[in-house]
């Protein structure tokens, strides 16, 4: 009785897998999608301050990972971003940052031939009125003859511009957060004891290489 019915199972399974190779298709769409290769809040949310870079930088860039859906093409596929007006600190083109379509930028703004990702170079604008001012820089993508913007991954993009001490987006506010926990909740007089006691600047790209591991601990130890 068990050998019947293993063997009547085995029969129902190679007519299952043969039903799903007959109805199989090729992939045909001619439609291709673009879409942000970014994670969570912390990507999509980005703090950038001149205060790191120096009294002689102009620009700061700000590196976007992007990638596709569909057919792979033996050219290159230009992308299109698009700035969102949301609030009274909205960045200023040609002040704050470079214009998106900017001649200086398209040989970048791209998906390369036989390529599906790409990181597309966001440059901000060192403005002498970041010395008081903080703006939002907020951008999505657009549709364009090449692309759809991708039904998955983020939409939108921020990223806050200064030239201020300013808090890290990996120094979050809430209290159980691992920095507020492990070394106190941010203070900009804190923020510059830790840049200037380990000669590190403590933005995010550093304090994301930091994770639990325990050189983060003999870190603060040595100068706590």
């Amino acid at each position: 009785m068990k050998n019947r019915l293993f063997i009547y199972t085995m029969v129902l399974l190679g007519s299952l897998f043969a039903a799903c190779e007959e109805n199989l298709t090729p992939y045909d769409s001619e439609t291709c999608w673009v879409y942000f290769d970014l994670i969570g809040s912390a990507d999509t949310l980005q703090t950038r301050t001149f205060v790191y870079a120096g009294g002689d930088a102009e620009t700061d860039t700000v590196w976007i990972p992007l990638k596709t859906i569909g057919k792979v093409m033996n050219y290159d596929r230009p992308v299109t971003l698009l700035q969102v007006q949301a609030t009274d600190s909205n960045a200023i083109a040609g002040t704050h940052f470079v214009a998106f379509d900017d001649q200086s930028l398209g040989s970048q703004y791209v998906i390369p031939a036989g390529k599906t990702t790409v990181e597309l170079p966001i440059v901000l604008k060192r403005d002498a009125s970041l010395k008081t001012d903080k703006v939002l820089l907020q951008f999505t993508l657009q549709a364009n003859e090449y692309f759809m913007p991708g039904f998955v991954g983020p939409r939108l993009v921020r990223i806050w511009v200064t030239d201020q001490m300013e808090r890290p987006s990996f120094w979050p506010t809430a209290s159980d957060a691992t920095l507020n926990k492990k070394i106190a909740p941010y203070d900009p007089m804190l923020h510059q004891f830790l840049i200037d006691a380990t000669g590190n600047k403590w933005d995010d790209e550093y304090i994301s290489s930091l994770g639990l591991c325990k050189g983060f601990f003999i870190v603060i130890r040595n100068f706590g």
